[in-house]
C-alpha cells in the first residue's frame, strides 16, 4: 500500500472523488442519501484542495422515491451563474394522488407532462441565473 507522500501528485490531480454530504458535514447524517463529487486541482504536501464537481442521490434513495402507477418526470436543463460556471442539472418529479382519489393509478398525459418539463427546466434556469455557483449549491 503506497502512502500519501509516495504517491505523485499528477497522479491525484484530475481525480474526481465522490463522498457522502453525511462525511463532509457532522450531524448530518440524514442526509447521507446526497452524494458530492469533488475534483482535484491541487496537491501541496498532504492536502488535495478540490473544486465542486457534482451532487448526486445514492441508488437505494431513488429507487424508494420511484413507486408503481405513478409517472416520473426527468427534465436537464444547462444554465450559467453569476459567477460565470456553468451548470447543468438534472431533476426527477413525480405525479401523486389526490386525497379522494378512487382510481388506483395517477398517470400524467404526455401533453402534462411536457408542460410540467417545460416548468421545471424554467425554473432550474431562473434559479441558475440569479445566483453564484456557492448559493446554487446550498439551495440543492
Amino acid at each position: 500500500m503506497l502512502r500519501a507522500a509516495e504517491i505523485p501528485a499528477d497522479s491525484l490531480r484530475g481525480r474526481v472523488f465522490e463522498i457522502s454530504l453525511g462525511d463532509l458535514n457532522q450531524n448530518a447524517h440524514e442526509q447521507a442519501w446526497r452524494k458530492v463529487k469533488v475534483c482535484c486541482e491541487e496537491v501541496k504536501g498532504y492536502e488535495c484542495y478540490t473544486n465542486f464537481h457534482g451532487l448526486d442521490i445514492t441508488r437505494d434513495k431513488l429507487c424508494t422515491l420511484v413507486k408503481k402507477w405513478h409517472s416520473m418526470i426527468e427534465a436537464v436543463a444547462q444554465a450559467k451563474t453569476n459567477d460565470g460556471y456553468t451548470v447543468r442539472m438534472f431533476t426527477i418529479a413525480f405525479t401523486r394522488r389526490n386525497k379522494r382519489q378512487v382510481k388506483a393509478t395517477c398517470y400524467a398525459k404526455n401533453s402534462q407532462q411536457r408542460l410540467i418539463r417545460q416548468k421545471m427546466m424554467e425554473i432550474m434556469v431562473n434559479e441558475a441565473q440569479k445566483s453564484s455557483l456557492k448559493d446554487l449549491f446550498k439551495n440543492l
